[in-house]
Order: C-alpha cells, then sequence, then structure tokens
C-alpha cells in the first residue's frame, strides 16, 4: 500500500513552486497566544502544527480520560507520544493560560533588529458573551490601530470593527492558509474578530452571524464590498455558496468515517482534495487550478520500524520528514530556476534534552546545538550554531520570545548564539551573530490575564 502510494506521490505534475515557509505565520501565533496544552484543540494540531492523526489521538484521548494534564511529565508517559513530539509541545505551549475564566489579557511584544523598532500591544477582553479587542503597532515610530466589538446570543453574532469572514478552502473569504506537513484541508469557518495583531486577511466594518436549523447566514458591509455567505450543514456533509462583490464561490465538504473529500470553486480558481486514513496509512490528494495552469499538493504519512514518515509532493517540490523517538531527518527539495533543483538536509538528534542540529545545502553546511532547563521559575532556551554559507539558505530552529520555536533562514555566514529566558508571563530573547554584529535582533513579550 506505501509502496502504491509513495510511486503516485512521486510522479512530476505540473510547474514549479517557491520556497517553502518554515517559520509559523503571524496568524499561527494568535493561536499560541490564548493556547494551552489543556485547551489546544485537535483540529489547529492537525493543521496548523503538523501533528499526525495517531500523536493527537493518543494526546487527547489522555487529556479527556483524566479532564486535564496537571504537569508536563505527564506527556512523556503518554502511549503514542514519541520524545521529540513531547519537547515540540512543550516548547509551543505553557501548561495552562489563565484565560479562560478571565475577563482579559494582555498580549505585549516588541522587536529590535536591523535598524527598524517594532511594538505592538493587544488588549483582549471578554465579559459573558461579549468581546472586544485593541491592537496597536508602533514601527519605527509610526502607529496603526485595530480592533473590534462584538455580541453573541445563542445563534447570532454581530460585529463592528476588524474581523474576517471564512468558508470552503480560504480562496474567496478567509486568510493565509498555514503551512502544514500535514493537510492541505481549510478547517476555519464563520465570523472572527481581530484577535492578533496581524491585519492579513481582514476586513472593516460591521458583520454578522446567524444559525437556523442547519443553515448558518453570515453577512458583512466593508470598506471595499459587501460580503455574504450561506452554508448547509449535515451529519456527514456541508456546503454553500460565498459572495464578495461581484465574485462568487461554491464550496463543500464529504466526510465519512476514514475519508474527506473537501472542494471549493470560484471563477478564477478550482480546487478539489480529499484525503483517506487506511491500515495507518494517510494520504491526500489535492488539485488546484488557476490562470497560470493546472498543479497538484499530495501528502502521505505512515508509521514503520523506522519510525513516523511525512512526504509532501506539492507543486512538483519534494518535501520529506522522519521521526523516530529521538531523531528527526528532514529533505526539502528547493527550485533554482529553469529546471534547476537543490536539496536541503537536516538531521536532528535529541541526547539527554540536548538537540544536535547538522545542516547541509548545496555546499552550505552548519551545526546548531540548542539546550533547556528549568531554574527556579525561569526556564532557558540556548543555542549555538556555526554555519558555513556557501550559496544556498538553512534554517536555524531558533527560542524566539513568544513561548514557541520559530525558524530563521541564514543567508550568510554565522557563527554565534540564540538565547531566551522566560519568568512568568515575561519572555525575552536575542539573536547575536558574531559575524555580522548590527543584524543581532532582540525581542521581547510579555503575557497576563486580567
Amino acid at each position: 500500500m506505501v509502496r502504491t502510494l509513495l510511486f503516485l506521490l512521486l510522479v512530476p505534475f505540473f510547474g514549479f513552486s517557491q520556497v517553502p515557509r518554515e517559520a509559523l505565520t503571524e496568524e499561527a501565533l494568535e493561536v499560541i497566544d490564548t493556547s494551552s496544552l489543556n485547551n489546544i484543540s485537535a483540529q489547529h494540531l492537525w493543521q496548523i502544527f503538523g501533528l499526525p492523526k495517531d500523536a493527537i489521538f493518543h494526546f487527547i484521548s489522555y487529556r479527556n480520560t483524566f479532564g486535564s494534564i496537571a504537569h508536563t511529565n505527564e506527556l512523556y508517559y503518554i502511549d503514542g507520544l514519541d520524545t521529540l513530539t513531547v519537547e515540540y509541545l512543550l516548547d509551543m505551549f505553557p501548561l495552562k493560560q489563565d484565560v479562560e475564566h478571565s475577563r482579559g489579557q494582555i498580549v505585549s511584544k516588541s522587536s529590535l533588529g536591523n535598524g527598524t523598532v517594532r511594538l505592538s500591544n493587544s488588549l483582549l477582553l471578554r465579559h459573558h458573551q461579549h468581546r472586544a479587542a485593541l491592537h496597536t503597532v508602533l514601527e519605527n515610530f509610526k502607529p496603526t490601530y485595530n480592533g473590534y466589538v462584538s455580541s453573541s446570543t445563542k445563534n447570532s453574532k454581530w460585529l463592528i470593527g476588524d474581523f474576517s469572514l471564512h468558508c470552503g478552502q480560504g480562496i474567496l473569504l478567509g486568510r493565509p492558509s498555514f503551512p502544514s506537513p500535514t493537510t492541505n484541508e481549510y478547517f476555519r469557518f464563520g465570523l472572527s474578530g481581530q484577535t492578533g495583531v496581524s491585519s492579513s486577511g481582514m476586513y472593516r466594518g460591521v458583520a454578522w452571524q446567524h444559525q437556523n436549523k442547519g443553515n448558518t447566514f453570515l453577512g458583512a458591509l466593508s470598506q471595499t464590498s459587501p460580503l455574504l455567505i450561506w452554508q448547509k450543514n449535515r451529519s456527514i456533509y456541508t456546503y454553500g455558496i460565498g459572495l464578495k462583490g461581484s465574485e462568487w464561490t461554491v464550496f463543500g465538504k464529504y466526510y465519512e468515517g476514514p475519508l474527506r473529500v473537501f472542494t471549493e470553486v470560484t471563477r478564477e480558481k478550482q480546487h478539489i482534495g480529499g484525503n483517506l486514513l487506511y491500515q495507518d496509512v494517510l494520504f491526500e490528494l489535492n488539485v488546484l487550478r488557476t490562470t497560470e495552469g493546472l498543479s497538484t499538493r499530495k501528502y502521505l504519512s505512515w508509521q514503520d520500524r523506522f519510525g513516523r514518515w511525512h512526504v509532501i509532493h506539492n507543486a512538483g517540490v519534494l518535501r520529506v520528514q522522519l521521526q523516530n523517538k529521538n531523531l528527526r531527518v528532514f529533505v526539502n527539495e528547493h527550485s533554482t530556476g529553469a529546471l534547476g533543483r537543490s536539496y536541503r538536509w537536516k538531521l536532528q538528534l535529541l541526547r539527554s534534552k540536548i538537540n544536535y542540529d547538522l545542516h547541509w545545502h548545496q555546499g552550505t553546511y552548519g551545526l546548531s546545538v540548542r539546550h533547556s532547563w528549568l531554574h527556579g521559575s525561569a526556564k532557558y532556551h540556548l543555542l549555538f550554531a556555526a554555519v558555513d554559507h556557501r550559496g544556498s539558505p538553512v534554517w536555524l530552529g531558533i527560542p524566539a520570545a513568544r513561548g514557541y520555536l520559530g525558524a530563521v533562514a541564514i543567508h550568510e555566514d554565522f557563527s554565534g548564539i540564540v538565547a531566551k529566558v522566560a519568568i512568568g508571563p515575561l519572555q525575552i530573547g536575542t539573536t547575536i551573530n558574531f559575524e555580522n554584529i548590527p543584524k543581532s535582533t532582540l525581542q521581547m513579550s510579555y503575557f497576563t490575564a486580567l
């Protein structure tokens, strides 16, 4: 079964794509800002953070059985979670965020690097069925402001301010998709206020949402054009239509047992995809048609005696990941123009809670060593890295200033450190390249519940 699907996956198709994004998007950070090990959803773990379905099943089953996770050490004893997956979850999420019963949150972030100063602050308020948010961004001393106010009843919701609407595969109405190593399915649907500082995919105006007997109606008057969505919900399928000014979309999903099929059709773009879980093998095929032509995205995941495998073939570009208890191997294909291709390799080894990463990409090679430890109420991350750059970039996994491990592309010789300290709600991180001190960066974030 695996060999047959792998053959299908590697058949060349039309076109080439750019280098795939490896850092989390700002939209993903909005999820991180308000999520913890005890409230993160299975949907988010699959689509945004790329955990395999079997690991998610064991994690959610454990949490449902015991009600909550009381201590981070519990994760190491959950069947189906290997050490690297546990370390990834602990890097991403705190044990809990005191937001469920709080009336508000404050998220403050700042960064300094490459001569740019960026400050952002978010105030999120909640009271019963009412929500509000105010976001300020100051970049090089030029401020921008965003926010919204909303109120909900059992079946209805209205909103004034900055918002996003989601339906189908996010082609006509939605926000930029999260990069995921396991699926291209778009899960978000409905009306959402702007919960983070990113304005990508946002509208400003008045919006409403209403549900009635399996029907969901959404409408909005924005600065650009009127927006309308209708969706019919059934037990194993949904379908609907959407309008954005003179543009239209038709979409639908079917889901029963191990099979999921999803599609969206607009005047300029068409997307149909589906995934099937068969005997612990997950296969997904997506076919996309745009004015530029036809392309495919294929995902294949399975587990054998070597570990978990994830294979992606996206518009002619191949990515492979193998993960077992203490080892990860990444192979990423890059298009270098015309018919040129290069392959970037990364070997990640975990020993005694120390991560060793070996990098190679078309002559560029490097080594990074990362260690995390607790001392009192503080948690420390320290990374040493050295990269000999010879024309092709590599990516370093780095401790960033907001409770997650990000990634930074290295396009020059690098010899330096990346450090982060987290003391309660305060997190501070810095990157210092001794080969180019002026490009050093400093980040800080603060999170608290009101």
